[in-house]
């Protein structure tokens, strides 16, 4: 996601466009007259990049850079959402198998051709994007919580013309109680989740995934 002089910003878009194997132009001031790198390895945006906020210069794309991924600290964007090639590519093959529905663009699959895909109203789909620094839910190792940082400082947040409020949620008390009724359920009692909840933002590091059963067991 974005740094945070260069936010990805929260609100309810609409994608309208596709590149192939696009061409990346530097935003930074002062790079204007520098020329385009072209497609390929060493191209930031990878594969195929997805347009979906038409005031500005972001979207979703690959990376030439798929280490830094793998980093905890990830907001290095210039306000893109990147992601690793292997989910782009699936992106791509759904969008131009699924949902692309004017124009055959099943050539595309297998090219490394430079090429660009307005859509037509019937193929623009939403795109909402949310800040949210809180994870609960439940895998094969049972159910868990994550904590992350508030990278963009928005606990005194009021919303600006660029962003919608209502998308930004915090690691609150209340946002976190929610979260567990919906995700897991109504398994113990509000009494218990209440001392949970407060022992996770007291004590939980950021970053870190914790079992909500160990967790309970410590209250115990």
């Amino acid at each position: 996601m974005g740094t945070v002089k260069d936010k990805t910003y929260t609100g309810n878009f609409e994608a309208f466009r596709v590149r192939n194997w696009p061409t990346w132009k530097d935003p930074e001031k002062g790079k204007e007259e520098l020329p385009p790198t072209p497609a390929g390895p060493k191209n930031p945006l990878g594969l195929f990049c997805i347009h979906y906020d038409e005031a500005s210069l972001r979207y979703f794309h690959g990376t030439n850079k798929e280490y830094l991924l793998d980093d905890k600290y990830r907001y290095l964007s210039h306000g893109c959402v990147r992601n690793y090639n292997g989910n782009i590519r699936k992106m791509k093959e759904f969008v131009i198998k699924r949902v692309i529905k004017s124009k055959d663009l099943t050539s595309w699959l297998e090219s490394k051709r430079t090429m660009q895909f307005d859509f037509d109203k019937q193929d623009r789909f939403p795109v909402r994007i949310i800040y949210k620094t809180y994870n609960i839910y439940k895998d094969e190792t049972g159910k868990y919580i994550e904590l992350y940082k508030d990278i963009y400082g928005y606990r005194n947040y009021s919303g600006d013309k660029f962003n919608d409020a209502n998308l930004v949620f915090l690691s609150t008390k209340e946002n976190l109680i929610k979260e567990y009724k919906e995700k897991i359920g109504n398994d113990i009692t509000d009494e218990k989740l209440n001392q949970l909840i407060e022992y996770a933002i007291k004590h939980c590091e950021e970053y870190e995934k914790y079992n909500l059963d160990d967790l309970l067991s410590k209250l115990n």
